[in-house]
C-alpha cells in the first residue's frame, strides 16, 4: 500500500473514532438531560417521628407518581425560620402554614392557586367549606386546604361510671358542663389521688364558642370589658377553683407523662376535657381507661357556635418550579395523600371523604361529632388580622394573674383594654 493510501485510511479512521466518541458523548449527555429531576423543597412543621413517617409515605407516594421531581423536606420547621428564609429569598417551594394567611398574603410572598386548580380541573368542593373561604382573599384562595381542627369534650367513661354519673348529652349547657364537673372532682387529700372534674379551656377559645370576642378590628377598638365577658370569665374562675387542676398541678400531671397539653387527660385522673381533633392522635394509645367524645355544651346564651383553627400547604412566588410545586401540592392534599394524612389522626383531614372514613377508624363512635362541627364551623380561632398574635399578649397576660388571684376582674379588664387600644393605635399609624 502506498504512503499516500496508507495517509488516508489512518485520516478516515481517526474521522470515524472521533465521530463515535462524540456521539456517545452526546448520547450520554442525552441520557443524562433525561433522568436529572426537578428537586422540591418542602417545610413541614410536624416533628414526631409517627408523623414524619406520614408525610413521607405521602412524598413518596407522590414520587412514584412522578419520577421526575424529588421532594427533599424538613420536618419540625417553625413560622420564624419560615420567615427568615423569605427574607432571605431562599424560602422553600412549598410550605405549611397555620393560624392564617393574612401576614404572607401582606408579605406578597404567596403564589395564587387558582390557575393551578383551573388548570387541572380540582373540585374544592371536597374540602369543608369554612376552610376554602378562609384562605380566599378578593376571589383568589392562597392555600390548599391540609387540615381542620375543631372542639368537643372527651370524657373518661371509667370516671363517670365509678360516680355513677350518666354519660354526656349530645344537648347540653356548660352550667351542666360545670355541675358535672364538679360532681366528679375529688379536691380534698393527698394531691397524688385528687380527681378532678375538667382541665381549661382557654380563655379566648372559650369566649368564642359564647359567641363573643375580646376585640373589634372593624371598630379598632378593645372590647374585652362587656357584661357578657364578664360572666363568661366568672363561670371559667368558678369551673377552674372548683373543678380542674392548679397550674402546679398540671405542671405535676405532665411529668407523670410524655409531656404536652393532653397529657393530664391521659393519666386517667380528669373526668372531662375541651380539646382540639388534633390531640386524637395521642388518644389512640389510651388503654388504662375508657374514652369517648361529646359535643360542646350550647353558648351560656344558649346557642351553639362552632370554631377551628387550620393548616394548609402553600406554593411560594420564588418558586422556579411553580408547575411541579402544584403537582406536589394537589397531590398532598388530593384523594390519596388525605387517605395516608388521615390515618395519623393528627388533625382533620381537609378533605371531607377521608375525615369521614378513614381519620375515625379506630376512634369512639361519637369521635364523629368533631366531624359534624368541622362541617358547621366558620369562626376562625385566629382572625384574618395582620400579626394577631400581639394582641393576644396583653389579653393572656392579665388573665393569667387574674385566675391566679393576683389582681381583681375590674383591674384586669382594664388593663387589656388599655394595651390592646395602644396596640391597634400604633399598627393604624404604620399603615
Amino acid at each position: 500500500m502506498s504512503s499516500f493510501k496508507k495517509l488516508v485510511w489512518l485520516v478516515s479512521g481517526l474521522i470515524l473514532l472521533t465521530t463515535s466518541f462524540m456521539n456517545g458523548c452526546t448520547g450520554t449527555k442525552q441520557q443524562a438531560g433525561k433522568s436529572k429531576k426537578i428537586v422540591l423543597r418542602f417545610s413541614n412543621a410536624e416533628g414526631t417521628a409517627e408523623q414524619i413517617k406520614i408525610m413521607k409515605n405521602i412524598c413518596e407516594a407522590f414520587e412514584k407518581e412522578n419520577p421526575d421531581i424529588k421532594v427533599n423536606t424538613t420536618y419540625g420547621t417553625t413560622k420564624q425560620k419560615i420567615l427568615i428564609e423569605l427574607a432571605a429569598d431562599t424560602p422553600p417551594d412549598v410550605f405549611m402554614w397555620w393560624e392564617g394567611l393574612t401576614d404572607l398574603k401582606e408579605r406578597d410572598a404567596l403564589m395564587p392557586l387558582g390557575p393551578y386548580i383551573k388548570k387541572y380541573n380540582v373540585n374544592l368542593n371536597r374540602y369543608f367549606k369554612g376552610l376554602v373561604d378562609f384562605y380566599t382573599y378578593d376571589g383568589e384562595i392562597y392555600g390548599m386546604p391540609l387540615q381542620i381542627n375543631t372542639d368537643c369534650i372527651v370524657f373518661n367513661k371509667n370516671l363517670f361510671d365509678k360516680e355513677k354519673v350518666p354519660y354526656p348529652k349530645e344537648e347540653w349547657t356548660w352550667q351542666e358542663y360545670y355541675d358535672i364537673a364538679r360532681k366528679l372532682s375529688s379536691n380534698t387529700g393527698n394531691s397524688a389521688v385528687k380527681q378532678f372534674g375538667s382541665m381549661m379551656p382557654s380563655y379566648y377559645g372559650f369566649l368564642l364558642m359564647q359567641g363573643s370576642n375580646a376585640f373589634d378590628f372593624d371598630k379598632q377598638k378593645c372590647v374585652v370589658d362587656t357584661k357578657e365577658n364578664r360572666v363568661t370569665m366568672e363561670f371559667l374562675l368558678r369551673l377552674y377553683k372548683d373543678c380542674s387542676p392548679s397550674r402546679a398541678e398540671s405542671a405535676a400531671f405532665q411529668q407523670q407523662g410524655a409531656g404536652g397539653a393532653v397529657t393530664p387527660f391521659l393519666t386517667g385522673r380528669i373526668a372531662m376535657a375541651p380539646v382540639s381533633a388534633w390531640v386524637l392522635s395521642g388518644f389512640t394509645k389510651i388503654t388504662n381507661f375508657r374514652w369517648d367524645v361529646a359535643p360542646l355544651p350550647r353558648s351560656l346564651k344558649g346557642k351553639k357556635y362552632d370554631t377551628f383553627d387550620e393548616a394548609c400547604l402553600v406554593m411560594t412566588k420564588k418558586s422556579k418550579h411553580p408547575e411541579e410545586a402544584f403537582k406536589f401540592v394537589n397531590f398532598y392534599c388530593g384523594e390519596k395523600g388525605m387517605k395516608i394524612f388521615a390515618t395519623g389522626k393528627n388533625g382533620i383531614p381537609a378533605d371531607k371523604a377521608a375525615a369521614k372514613t378513614i381519620f375515625l377508624e379506630g376512634l369512639p363512635v361519637h369521635s364523629k361529632y368533631f366531624i359534624d362541627s368541622a362541617e358547621a364551623a366558620s369562626i376562625p380561632n385566629y382572625p384574618r388580622v395582620p400579626n394577631f398574635s400581639q394582641y393576644m399578649v396583653p389579653f393572656n397576660k392579665y388573665l393569667d394573674l387574674l385566675f391566679l388571684g393576683d389582681i381583681t376582674m375590674d383591674e384586669a379588664m382594664k388593663n387589656i383594654t388599655r394595651e390592646v387600644d395602644v396596640l391597634l393605635k400604633q399598627n393604624n399609624r404604620k399603615k
